[in-house]
């Protein structure tokens, strides 16, 4: 008798994530680096087939949800108060940037202001 699919997918799936940690942590890189690293040569490796794994998708959107939580819980009040105006210029460098290159693209495309102004609303909420 063999273990189910989503067992091997999850031994799979924690496997790469060690691996890529070890790979990491020995180029002195963070450990997130090499977590991605090894989903990114698992996902590839399983031609995308790991994603039809309801249980693993769960898996991993709690995942993310984890992560989240750390970043939230290491990053200081003082520290973002400090690097506020930095964040807020970073943050409207970035959106100015994309509609603009969006835009670029979407002229050469020929497409229409309509679904410029559309995307760019998208874009924006």
């Amino acid at each position: 008798m063999g273990l189910p699919i989503s067992l091997l997918n999850i031994g799979l799936v924690l496997c790469a994530g060690f691996i890529g940690a070890l790979l990491a942590k020995s180029m002195r890189l963070p450990v997130l680096a090499g977590y991605l690293f090894g989903g990114l040569v698992v996902g590839v490796a399983t031609g995308g087939q790991l994603t039809s794994d309801d249980f693993l998708m769960g898996l991993a959107e709690f995942g993310v949800a984890m992560l989240m939580f750390s970043l939230g819980i290491e990053v200081s009040f003082a520290n973002l108060k400090s690097s506020g105006v930095v964040i807020v210029v970073a943050t409207l460098l970035q959106v100015f940037l994309t509609v603009s290159l969006t835009i670029v693209a979407a002229v050469l495309l020929g497409q229409s202001f309509k679904s410029l102004s559309l995307g760019c609303w998208f874009k924006i909420c």
